[in-house]
């Protein structure tokens, strides 16, 4: 049980990280939408 443990930790540490880079991806392509229409305007 403990092995099992062991490796959904990891499994989730693993999707929080991908997660969390996706998410800042998101957020950069905002940015450069927020400066594209900044430059629109």
């Amino acid at each position: 049980a403990k092995r099992l443990d062991a490796a959904i930790l990891k499994e989730e540490k693993k999707a929080a990280l991908s997660s969390k880079k996706a998410g800042s991806r998101k957020r950069k392509a905002g940015q450069d939408l927020d400066a594209a229409e900044q430059v629109a305007t």
